[in-house]
């Protein structure tokens, strides 16, 4: 069964690489150096994108991508995720584009020359990788990079038939440091209602709960199913999040 949402890593184990094995054709890495804090909060400056972030950094994705869309850390669509190490494997890897955030390095990108210095975005380093893409129906190109010291860490995989290298620069470009009275909603592998509340009011968010009943003839799983705005989100500080827990029924029809 597909997962879409917030709490999709959580509700199956998941094991996921964070990057997965490029081939040559380098394109380059652009030195990136910006001021950051001019963009839209909403778009991230980029018409027909959408801001997502990760710890204190945010970039644009195209607005149609969803949130967290994996099953076993395998993204199902275009999706902007947070990759989660469990153990269990996809039974499908469809041919998608994705963003994985993560607040560190993962020790499959712990290479001691796979980022490189390139620039600063307000007093802040970025480290690139080298862009790499590979000739394929549809295209790859995919690249990472990182503002080590703000926790943001960011993998692009683009796979489009003209190659996706045009989209992987946008969003490298779209790289931004968040502004003081911004915050971004936080990925979560859980699905307890006080574990969700106390992250989000930690994050400095308010959080409003809408609770829904399984009915009586349908299987539900208890507690948080998603939150609105998503995980990754990039909102106001103090903004209201929508946590949407699902009770047990009362009752349950009986079958003969």
């Amino acid at each position: 069964m597909e997962h879409d949402g917030d709490f999709a890593a959580a509700r199956r184990p998941v094991r996921r690489a964070f990057v997965a094995a490029l081939v040559a054709g380098v394109i380059g890495a652009s030195l990136l150096v910006g001021c950051g804090g001019d963009a839209d909060p909403a778009t991230g400056g980029v018409e027909g994108m959408r801001a997502v972030g990760v710890g204190g950094a945010a970039i644009a994705v195209p607005s149609d991508w969803r949130s967290n869309h994996v099953s076993c850390g395998t993204p199902l669509s275009d999706t902007y995720y947070s990759p989660v190490s469990r153990d269990c494997k996809s039974g499908t890897t469809p041919l998608v584009s994705s963003v994985a955030m993560a607040t560190e390095l993962p020790e499959e990108l712990a290479g001691p020359d796979l980022l490189s210095p390139a620039g600063e975005i307000r007093g802040h380093e970025i480290r690139v990788s080298a862009a790499v893409c590979f000739q394929s129906d549809p295209g790859v190109c995919a690249q990472t990079f990182a503002v080590p010291d703000l926790d943001a860490y960011f993998h692009v995989t683009v796979r489009s038939t003209d190659g996706g290298e045009e989209l992987v620069r946008t969003i490298r470009e779209s790289l931004r440091v968040l502004e003081p009275d911004q915050r971004v909603v936080p990925f979560m592998a859980a699905e307890s209602q006080t574990e969700v509340v106390s992250a989000l009011e930690a994050a400095g968010l308010a959080v409003q709960i809408d609770r829904t009943t399984c009915p009586p003839t349908a299987r539900c799983g208890p507690g948080v199913t998603r939150m609105d705005p998503p995980s990754g989100s990039v909102v106001p500080a103090g903004s209201s999040i929508v946590v949407r827990v699902v009770e047990p029924s009362s009752t349950r029809e009986l079958r003969g």
